[in-house]
């Protein structure tokens, strides 16, 4: 017999035997320690509205929360509002239009918000209203070139190319460049990512491109023209990063997390990779910062660190166990799990997905929950910038906040790492799982005994439960999870064998998706149904398996509202005799 929580559920990523899960996809791992449940859904706030692009950040200045999108600034009053461009006048010069998500951050500084844009450092000031006037602190930059920005010490830092950061007091004064004092020039090779102030100056992140490893420089910030320590990263690039006055975490390109103890960096935990980088890890040039995870993907919400990350991989694949999405880090296991998915549904609106597994872009990623002064409705604990896929093939752009108080349906789904008998006549006989059930709770169950490669295909949606596509060898019984587009987070079986009128397949499901239409990406694997567990009125519940043999792994799609949670989960085998 195995319990497979014991109150300390993890998620390691160093293969597929060790921890309890092997694979996550929106579930919740803090809220109720020692549980699972499902996350709370994400909303869209802003969604593919005209010059809207992926949002590269987000802070708090003059009432608003302030993002770069597309060519534009944009502001919205709370986390659930939609984002406006800033039309903003009366200063000397009107609203940045050369902002790009590749290359563009913000920041506040000396009471004003600052824009780094393709080919100037912006300036906006304050009155109160989010309408004050846009002035300029530096022009003629080097175009497609990464412009963090941080303040420290009553001074803004900026790139001025790719190795040289530069500085201004609150004058806003540019330091002679000649005199070396509060500027920087790295060696030719590393280029900058991002710039992070801690309490003894700034972290500078960089990549290379020669073959050797990127480093992180501490500079004090002030009158030496050189860092004075630069720190291993073991690793082409750093490419994220979140420090406070007690943490410092990079995540490098290898997508490692590594935490600094004060004198290196050692790693905590990692994303699963197996053999191929995720997105653009290593990427030269114009990718800027549309990476795996943007330089300011990185925060703590409720506590914790929280990273918002594309799971594709250079060559546009996906492994089953990496979705994208905000992934958590639980310190004291060196757990590292996806929390939530992007949904496109407004706030609301109709329900059409449980979240996107699939991400075409990564933006900037955000804390808001400190500001519980908004009425409930407008309350979020975070911003999230990403490109999403709204059917097979097309593009959407969106700011994304959580339903704060978990009042709606949601879905996720987790599996375990391999489970092994101590001998090898044993059977696996039933599944056990003890609950805190709500309304409209459903836990379907499944395992597998070997992993086989999956398959992502284009499908068309008929009906809630039938899909047409070209797709060969789908079988009565395989399991079909919806990755991108309508439908996207939901998970089904094959009900009985396709039936086919050239040139598409009609596959039926065993369960049906709501307000689901146009086309969708689906994704293929061999998991056996086991049973479905939906009684709401008692806290435990049985399924069979009866099968043979000495290795498992199980699986759990769940649909609910509000707090469900899996307390335990007790497999029991048997001698096989």
């Amino acid at each position: 017999m195995y319990k497979l929580f014991q109150n300390n559920i993890k998620q390691l990523n160093i293969g597929d035997s060790q921890g309890t899960l092997f694979n996550s996809f929106n579930i919740d791992l803090s809220y109720n320690k020692g549980k699972l449940s499902v996350s709370p859904r994400t909303r869209i706030t802003t969604n593919t509205i005209t010059d809207f692009g992926t949002p590269t950040g987000f802070v708090y200045f003059d009432g608003y929360w302030w993002t770069t999108s597309g060519l534009y600034v944009w502001k919205a009053v709370t986390p659930q509002s939609p984002f406006v461009k800033d039309a903003s006048t009366g200063g000397t010069y009107l609203p940045p239009t050369d902002c790009d998500s590749r290359y563009s951050h913000l920041t506040v500084f000396n009471d004003q918000l600052i824009v780094s844009t393709q080919s100037r450092i912006y300036r906006k000031a304050a009155n109160g209203a989010g309408t004050g006037g846009w002035d300029v602190i530096d022009t003629g930059l080097a175009a497609a070139i990464v412009r963090p920005v941080c303040t420290y010490l009553g001074r803004l830092y900026w790139t001025r190319t790719d190795n040289t950061i530069v500085s201004c007091d609150e004058a806003y004064t540019i330091a002679v460049i000649a005199s070396g004092n509060f500027n920087l020039d790295l060696p030719n090779n590393y280029k900058v990512t991002f710039l992070k102030t801690y309490t003894a100056g700034l972290y500078i992140g960089t990549i290379t491109f020669d073959g050797t490893q990127g480093v992180v420089f501490a500079w004090n910030g002030s009158n030496q023209k050189e860092a004075q320590s630069a720190y291993n990263i073991y690793a082409q690039g750093a490419l994220s990063c979140y420090v406070d006055n007690t943490f410092f975490y990079i995540i490098n390109s290898n997508a490692e997390l590594l935490q600094f103890n004060g004198g290196a960096f050692t790693q905590v935990s990692r994303l699963p990779v197996k053999r191929e980088s995720l997105y653009n890890a290593n990427a030269t040039g114009s990718s800027g910062n549309n990476r795996f995870i943007h330089p300011d993907g990185m925060c703590l919400i409720d506590g914790f660190l929280c990273m918002l990350i594309n799971g594709r991989t250079n060559s546009m694949t996906q492994q089953e166990n990496i979705a994208s999405g905000i992934w958590e880090f639980l310190p004291e296991t060196n757990t590292l799990y996806h929390k939530y998915s992007m949904s496109y549904n407004t706030i609301a609106g109709t329900q059409t997905d449980n979240g996107q597994v699939i991400l075409n872009i990564v933006g900037g990623l955000a804390n808001t929950s400190d500001l519980l002064s908004y009425s409930d409705v407008q309350r979020g604990n975070f911003l999230a910038g990403a490109s999403f896929y709204s059917d097979a093939t097309t593009v959407g752009y969106g700011a994304f906040t959580d339903n704060y108080f978990d009042n709606e349906q949601k879905a996720g789904f987790f599996s375990t790492v391999q489970l092994r008998t101590e001998r090898f006549e044993d059977m696996f006989q039933r599944i056990t799982t003890l609950y805190t059930p709500t309304t409209g709770m459903q836990i379907v169950w499944k395992y597998r005994t070997v992993q086989t490669d999956h398959t992502d295909f284009t499908i068309t949606w008929t009906s809630a439960n039938t899909f047409t596509t070209t797709q060969v060898g789908i079988v009565a019984g395989d399991e079909i999870t919806i990755i991108q587009g309508k439908g996207s987070g939901r998970i089904a079986h094959v009900l009985g064998t396709p039936t086919f009128s050239t040139p598409n397949f009609t596959v039926t499901l065993d369960e049906s998706i709501i307000n689901v239409t146009g086309t969708a990406k689906a994704r293929v694997q061999k998991w056996k149904k086991i049973g479905t567990i939906n009684n709401i009125n008692q806290f435990y519940d049985t399924v069979g398996i009866g099968q043979p043999g000495t290795l498992i792994e199980l699986k759990a799609a769940i649909v609910a509202t509000g707090e469900t949670t899996i307390d335990e989960v007790i497999l029991e085998n048997k001698l096989n005799k």
